[in-house]
């Protein structure tokens, strides 16, 4: 895929493809975003464009913006083939020293088939304390030719001094008509069915290229029923909620998601921003707009925290019982 068959983006791509038309690329960049959204694709494409053997254009030195996708490097670079691309994953669940190791000395030879060697951390999250001060080693003195991209959906989560040795480049989820239009493209389900699908991914293509449409809406229905419960009884479902969702980090950041979503929605109503159904419409008319933000606050502290050695499911207890008190003073 080139940077002219990728949705979305704009603002990103330009800045990469400037960056190839002055020949000045960054020593390392941060991919942050959500999860899903393109990054790694953008990535690849990104490589494939600084080392197209199709890159000088007319006869004089100026530097293409895009690949050719059609020569050895692009389609090798595309097939993740390339001797200058180096693709990294965790090991398990993490990016371990060994590897940002082994890496080290690959990053400092020379390209050998292309003008630079791309070497691309995917889950950059996952790397440990060990892996992440190596890696800072290796981002304070830069090989020539050699270009990082770290790819995160939780650049809090990273050291400090990693990020600011990297040009940060921000990517933002899609917006539902570009959704549902890839989704045209891929499945056949009813057009109701794939703009609910949209709205509930919440712009990540990747996800809502993958998810099963049923499964989906019945997780949205557990956590709005939950959220939106003033019954005497409604505690309990909150706390088997939290203990669910609260037993490692990839379920207490779906629990996060989902309720990130449901304040959306709420937040969108008093800003008279959507239309939704009646008891969404009941929820929003029992907590103010300074309330829902401040609940919101609380998420995205939660989310920052996850980073450290937080107690996951007393969190999401704290968050669902804080929103739970904001809506019974007024109900």
């Amino acid at each position: 895929m080139l940077f002219k068959d990728i949705i979305g983006h704009e603002r990103s791509i330009q800045i990469l493809k400037t960056a190839i038309r002055r020949k000045h690329l960054a020593h390392a960049y941060l991919f942050h975003g959500e999860e899903g959204i393109g990054k790694r694709l953008v990535a690849k494409a990104f490589a494939k464009a600084a080392n197209c053997e199709c890159l000088y254009v007319g006869a004089g030195e100026q530097l293409a913006e895009e690949a050719c996708g059609q020569c050895l490097s692009c389609r090798s670079i595309e097939a993740e083939t390339h001797p200058d691309l180096i693709m990294v994953v965790p090991d398990g669940n993490v990016i371990k020293i060994d590897q940002i190791r082994q890496l080290q000395e690959q990053m400092h030879l020379k390209p050998i088939a292309g003008l630079y060697r791309f070497v691309i951390l995917n889950e950059a999250e996952s790397m440990n304390d060990q892996a992440a001060n190596a890696l800072l080693k290796g981002l304070e003195e830069p090989p020539d030719q050699t270009i990082l991209i770290l790819i995160t959906h939780r650049p809090h989560a990273l050291l400090g001094t990693v990020v600011s040795r990297c040009q940060k480049v921000r990517f933002n989820p899609l917006t539902d008509h570009q959704v549902i239009g890839l989704l045209q493209q891929k499945r056949s389900d009813p057009p109701s069915q794939l703009e609910r699908v949209a709205a509930l991914t919440m712009g990540r293509i990747g996800l809502a290229l993958e998810v099963d449409p049923q499964a989906l809406e019945a997780e949205w229905l557990k956590f709005s029923q939950v959220l939106s419960n003033t019954s005497p009884r409604r505690m309990d479902g909150l706390l088997e909620l939290a203990q669910e969702y609260g037993q490692n980090r990839e379920t207490t950041e779906q629990a996060l998601e989902w309720i990130g979503l449901w304040l959306r929605e709420l937040l969108a109503i008093k800003l008279k921003a959507s239309s939704s159904s009646p008891e969404f419409i009941r929820i929003a008319s029992l907590l103010s707009v300074e309330e829902i933000i401040a609940n919101a606050g609380l998420l995205h502290w939660i989310w920052k925290a996850l980073a450290r050695n937080l107690n996951r499911q007393l969190a999401l207890e704290v968050l669902l019982m804080q929103i739970q008190n904001a809506i019974s003073r007024e109900s």
